[in-house]
């Protein structure tokens, strides 16, 4: 995580963090709500571990497609939703 934020610092971007998996390691969830907490970023996000993913990319589908009603599906669109409001959020650039 250190070396993203340098990097994204470095191109003057917002960060914030979504954890993918976040139901597998809970300690490391803990960890980088800690981080996030000492670098005044937010987490915006966590997407939990569902093997609906790996059938929809064997599918060719979206996620959210292929399993829309599933607790992956739904967190995604959530995360979308709270980075797209990041987005429109920021000044436009010339």
């Amino acid at each position: 995580l250190d070396r993203a934020l340098a990097t994204v610092s470095h191109f003057n971007v917002p960060a914030t963090i979504i954890v993918n998996k976040s139901d597998i390691n809970l300690e490391k969830v803990a960890e980088i709500a800690k981080f996030c907490a000492e670098k005044d970023l937010e987490l915006i996000g966590e997407i939990p571990f569902d093997t609906a993913v790996t059938y929809a990319m064997v599918q060719g589908k979206p996620v959210t497609q292929f399993a829309p009603e599933s607790d992956v599906s739904k967190a995604m669109v959530e995360s979308w939703h709270k980075v797209k409001a990041l987005a429109d959020s920021l000044p436009e650039k010339d």
